[in-house]
Formats: structure tokens, C-alpha cells, sequence
């Protein structure tokens, strides 16, 4: 289960890893920052405090003019030279000689002493060994030029701040390993409260891909927003699966049985043909037979044109132009509506729109369009085929003013083999000319809709606009309409 092992490739468990890394990382920054800084401070505290003893003999030594006196201010203060942490403490006259060693260390008279610095003022440090311990050694002059001039020396133990910085090390690193911990386990916690929805989504799914198909919805979240629109998204997508489920095997059973029904006549024929003598007899089933060919045909055409769908872009085809399409539409359509006894009227407009894709398949599905209001329409409509252009779009109507859509669901007319009761002029199609209409206009990025509006049955195609072309196609639209 998601929530229930603890493995490296769970996201819990990443995602937890991962902030203690971060932390890790801050921590670890910032405590080096603060140990560089710490060790600064308590570098400085040592020269200080070496500085601060050398500098005290110093001021006793400032008073005196020879050594004698200089021993006899020392002895009067008992216990105040050296201090503890001093290892040493050395007076040297202006040649840089010993007169007065004070402390356990050994003396400080193989110190190199730099006495033309010490005398120009400046103030010497130096960090080395003494057996058995390290020391800081601190040099500074006392007295003016030209008058008695000593040299006062300190060394002291560093080894103090040394064990600060260890004892801060320590407890920093306990500290940051505490807050590692703290880390990753609130935050494996805090994940794990996070990704139960999302786990209980997870056996949904499983339970609802158990069945032969999606029977049921997830539940969403209300408490956690992402993951109800998760939920929600993933819902819509099940609901599109479904219904493309449904449609599909109501197109698979009525792809059948339209299959069926010209295969059953086409033997009833050849058997007919086979038993009868009669020549005229044999030659009207081969007529017959002839026919229900041509329609498996063409019913074999358009289940293969409407399986092709949307797969094939045809919005990169070469420029057409709309209004040559619909002018050349326009006089086959006004012949084949006077036939039905429909009133034919067009509203086009005058002005050039072009559109990449194919001109044959347009042409198709704008004839299907008008063919199919022809089909339906009562006697005494009327039928009108208009051109509209903007910006963006240009749209193709084809209205009539005939209750064809009256009560009907406008999405399921596209469904493939929906037919309606066809007028008595003209027989009832295959069932394949709008779903074909809404696939071709799909291909060239499109759409074709059905609308109920003031009293007229109105399709609508609607494309997208391309640039105009630099100069005006060579070829003309074409003449002969392709009926499906």
C-alpha cells in the first residue's frame, strides 16, 4: 500500500528526506558561520587578555628606573603577577636581555625579539609550543626614547577558548541531530496526513478498474483543494471514457447491423439469381445486387473516413477560399431545394476569406449540410445559406425554417447512424453525413454545432481564418460537388 511500507521510492518518505537535507544544509552553514565568528571572538579574547597582563607589568615598570626597584615593586605585591592562565611573565632591558622572569614556564629569553618594532611602538604576538604546553606570547616597550626603555613579554594559555569551541561544537552538533530528526519524522507525519485522500482516491481507482469498465466516480476531497480538482478532473476524465465507451459500442452494434443488412439482400439476390431460369429474372437480382455493393461501398467509405476522426491535422493544408466553396455550392444547392419544394435563399458575404485545409472535404461537408436540410425539411420551408466573416472566424449556415431539431437532443444528431424521417423526394441516407461533417470540420480545427433559434433548424461551421496569400490561387474552386 502507498501509506503503508516505508521505502525510498515513496514520496513521504522523499519529501521527508529531503527537508532534513535542507536543514542539514542551513544548520550546517550557520553553524559554521557561528563557529568562524565564535573563534574570532575568543582569538581576540586571548590577545586581549595576553596584551592586558604584559601590560600591567608594564605599567609597574613604567615607574621604576632600575631593575632592583623594579624587583622590590613585584615582591610588594604578592599573588598579583601571574595571574592564573599565565604561564609566564618576562621584563627585558633595551638590549633585549632578561632582568626579570616571573611564572613556572621556562624563560622567555629565546622569544627572537624584533626590539626595533617593540621600540617603534608596535605590539608582538606570536603563537608556539612551550613544553609542555602551547602559549600565546604578547612583547610591548615601556618607557620613552632616550630614557630607561624596557620590553615587558606575556605568555598565557589559549587552551580556554579552545575548549569552548569544543564544547560549542558538541552541543551544536546535538542540537542540529535533534533538529534532524524532528525534521524528517514531522515531516513523514505531516506527509502521511497529507497523501491519505490521495490514498483512498488510489483504491477508488482500483476498485472502479475492477470492473469491465468505469461504473462509479471518485470521491473529492472538499478539505484539500488540489486534490479536489484532482478528483474533479479526474472524474470528468472517467465521464468522457464512459460516454466514449457507450457511443463506441452503439457505433460497433450499429455498424453491424448496416453491415448486415446489404450482405443479407446481396445473398437473398444470388440465390434468387441461382434458382430462377428466368434471364430477366437474373438480371434484375444482378441489378440489385449491384446496388447493395455500391452501398456497402460507400457505407464502408464513410465507416472508414469517421474511424480516421481527428488523427489527421489538416490545419496546415494549403489556403482555400470559403467564398468560392459556397458560390459554387450555392446553384447545385438551389436546384436540389426546388426539387424538394423548399425556398432557396443565400446570405453571403462579398468580401475574400481563405482557410488552410482540404477544399474537396469542405466542400463535402457544407454539401452535406444543405443535402441534409433538403432531407428533413417539409415541403414550403425555406433554406438559406449564409457567409459570415470576422477577425478570427468565418462561419458557414445552413438554416430552414422546419422542425427537424424540434425535441431532439442537438449533440446525439451527430451520433453515427441517427436518422431521421427523410421527405418523400429523397431517400434516407446512411446515418454517417453529420458525424462525418463534424469530423472534417474537427480536422481543420473547427467546429460544426446545431441550434434551435427563432423558429429555424441552423447548423453552423465555424473555422478558423488564415493570412490571405500573397497572390490569388491559380487553381479554381472545384466544380463538381462530392456527394457522400
Amino acid at each position: 500500500m502507498l501509506l503503508g511500507s516505508f521505502s525510498w521510492r515513496a514520496l513521504r518518505v522523499r519529501l521527508a528526506a529531503w527537508s532534513a537535507v535542507f536543514v542539514l544544509l542551513l544548520g550546517g552553514g550557520l553553524g559554521g558561520a557561528a563557529y568562524a565568528l565564535l573563534r574570532r571572538s575568543l582569538d581576540e579574547e586571548v590577545h586581549t587578555f595576553a596584551f592586558h597582563e604584559a601590560q600591567e607589568l608594564a605599567i609597574l615598570a613604567s615607574e621604576v628606573s632600575s631593575v632592583e626597584e623594579l624587583q622590590r615593586r613585584v615582591a610588594a605585591a604578592p599573588g598579583l603577577f601571574p595571574e592564573p592562565g599565565v604561564y609566564g611573565l618576562t621584563v627585558y632591558d633595551s638590549g633585549g636581555e632578561p632582568v626579570l622572569q616571573l611564572g613556572e614556564q621556562p624563560a622567555l629569553a629565546s622569544w627572537d625579539l624584533d626590539l626595533d618594532a617593540l621600540h617603534a611602538g608596535d605590539v608582538r604576538y606570536r603563537l608556539e609550543d612551550l613544553l609542555p604546553d602551547p602559549a600565546l606570547r604578547c612583547a610591548l616597550r615601556v618607557g620613552e626614547p632616550g630614557g630607561v626603555s624596557w620590553v615587558v613579554a606575556s605568555a598565557v594559555d589559549p587552551r580556554r577558548s579552545d575548549e569552548s569551541l569544543l564544547r560549542f561544537s558538541g552541543w551544536y552538533a546535538l542540537g542540529l541531530t535533534i533538529a534532524l530528526l524532528v525534521t524528517f519524522f514531522g515531516a513523514f507525519g505531516l506527509l502521511s496526513a497529507a497523501l491519505r485522500p490521495m490514498l483512498r482516491m488510489v483504491q477508488e481507482a482500483r476498485a472502479l478498474a475492477s470492473h469491465e469498465g468505469p461504473k462509479g466516480r471518485l470521491s473529492e476531497p472538499r478539505s484539500y483543494a488540489e486534490l479536489e480538482e484532482l478528483a474533479a478532473f479526474l472524474n470528468s476524465t472517467l465521464e468522457r471514457h464512459e460516454q466514449n465507451a457507450t457511443r463506441q459500442a452503439r457505433f460497433s452494434a450499429h455498424a453491424g447491423h448496416e453491415l448486415r443488412t446489404p450482405l443479407a439482400r446481396v445473398r437473398a439476390e444470388a440465390e434468387l439469381a441461382l434458382q430462377t431460369p428466368d434471364a430477366v429474372a437474373k438480371d434484375e437480382a444482378l441489378g440489385t445486387i449491384l446496388e447493395e455493393v455500391d452501398l456497402l461501398r460507400r457505407l464502408i467509405d464513410g465507416l472508414l473516413e469517421l474511424a480516421r476522426g481527428e488523427e489527421q491535422d489538416l490545419r496546415q493544408g494549403p489556403l482555400t477560399s470559403m467564398l468560392e466553396v459556397v458560390n459554387g455550392i450555392a446553384p447545385d444547392a438551389a436546384i436540389l431545394a426546388e426539387q424538394v419544394g423548399l425556398s432557396f435563399e443565400t446570405s453571403i458575404a462579398p468580401e475574400q476569406v481563405y482557410v488552410h485545409g482540404n477544399a474537396l472535404l469542405l466542400t463535402r461537408t457544407v454539401w452535406n449540410l444543405l443535402e441534409n436540410a433538403c432531407k428533413y425539411a417539409p415541403p414550403g420551408a425555406k433554406l438559406r445559406l449564409g457567409l459570415e466573416v470576422d477577425a478570427a472566424q468565418c462561419r458557414v449556415t445552413v438554416a430552414d425554417t422546419g422542425d427537424g431539431l424540434v425535441g431532439q437532443d442537438l449533440e446525439a444528431i451527430f451520433l453515427p447512424f441517427n436518422r431521421g424521417r427523410p421527405s418523400a423526394v429523397l431517400k434516407s441516407g446512411l446515418g454517417l453525413g453529420l458525424a462525418l461533417s463534424r469530423a472534417i470540420a474537427r480536422r481543420h480545427g473547427g467546429e460544426l454545432r446545431a441550434t434551435r433559434e427563432a423558429g429555424e433548424t441552423r447548423f453552423t461551421l465555424s473555422l478558423p481564418v488564415g493570412s490571405p496569400p500573397s497572390r490569388l490561387p491559380d487553381e479554381p474552386a472545384p466544380a463538381e460537388v462530392p456527394c457522400p
